[in-house]
């Protein structure tokens, strides 16, 4: 037997387009999403249009801990923010977030001064912190 990879990221673990809240999301067989993969809204084929700091994949890391306090959380991206709370579930939901049924685990507070978001935890979902390769296909 010959073991499939992603067909996106090339990880060795095969994959499925999958109908996630009305997104096409590439899912890997062992559950997670693909982190390189661009979504596509599933009704029109459509692709989201992927931001240069994202790839489209809605989520980004934060590496120093600047918005989060923690380092190496995963966030959503700043182009992902306009969605958060359309489930009506959570403050936390972003349609589309590849993890944990689309529950980042993030609320987006009050701006930093520089204008970029800043995160609290949410008190329902656990935040999504960033492995290896997640890290390596962030950079």
């Amino acid at each position: 037997m010959i073991p499939s990879s992603c067909q996106d990221c090339g990880a060795s673990c095969g994959s499925h387009w999958v109908n996630s809240d009305g997104l096409g999301v590439l899912m890997h067989r062992t559950g997670e999403s693909c982190p390189t993969a661009v979504p596509f809204v599933w009704g029109t084929g459509e692709p989201l249009s992927p931001c240069g700091d994202c790839a489209g994949s809605l989520v980004d890391v934060d590496s120093d801990g600047s918005m989060t306090g923690f380092c190496g959380s995963l966030i959503p991206c700043y182009c992902a923010n306009a969605g958060q709370d359309d489930g009506g579930d959570c403050g936390c939901f972003v349609a589309g977030w590849p993890m944990d049924d689309g529950f980042t685990g993030w609320i987006t507070a009050t701006g930093g001064r520089d204008g970029t978001p800043v995160y609290r935890p949410c008190s329902l979902h656990a935040p999504s912190r960033a492995n290896a390769s997640v890290l390596a296909v962030a950079a």
